[in-house]
């Protein structure tokens, strides 16, 4: 069962910054002050602080200070990781699915261009037909290999382009 995530016209507005999603992506991974985060995106501190506090209104990412603490860091809330997971497994996918299509492209020309294996020359005519079908059969194995992979990688795309509709029609 897929988790839906449900969001109001207001972390609609949040998250349609291109910098407010720059700084989700940069918390992401590791929690940063607001300076950290404006050196890393060349952004004024005011301004970097002016984006959390709404992305923080809107329940995407959390303060965490501590009394004895000089400085305060931001990182992501479950609401905003599960934003973030989800736009990270469609990044994945989509490499794969190039991967899958290209070995499986140059796999099919590979058997193509190939001579025929059973130019081999034998004495005895039963040998030279068992080493014709043998040939055969090899060459028409890794056809069919070839075309599964191709046939897998073009099903990898296509979800990865469903995923990447569902997920623009959430956000």
């Amino acid at each position: 069962m897929e988790d839906v995530i449900s969001l109001s016209e207001n972390d609609l507005k949040a998250l349609s910054g291109s910098q407010r999603l720059k700084i989700i992506r940069s918390i992401a991974h590791k929690p940063k002050t607001p300076s950290d985060i404006a050196v890393e995106l060349r952004k004024s501190t005011p301004t970097i602080i002016e984006h959390l506090n709404l992305l923080m209104l809107n329940g995407f990412v959390v303060k965490l200070s501590a009394s004895d603490r000089k400085y305060v860091f931001y990182t992501l809330s479950e609401k905003g990781k599960s934003i973030f997971e989800r736009s990270k497994k469609i990044t994945i996918i989509f490499p794969m699915a190039i991967v899958l299509i290209l070995i499986s492209v140059a796999m099919i020309f590979s058997n193509l261009i190939q001579q025929p294996s059973n130019t081999v020359a034998s004495a005895s005519p039963i040998s030279g037909a068992q080493s014709s079908q043998q040939g055969f059969i090899t060459d028409y194995l890794g056809s069919l290999v070839s075309v599964a992979m191709l046939a897998a990688g073009v099903i990898t795309f296509v979800f990865y382009l469903t995923l990447r509709r569902k997920l623009s029609a959430a956000v």
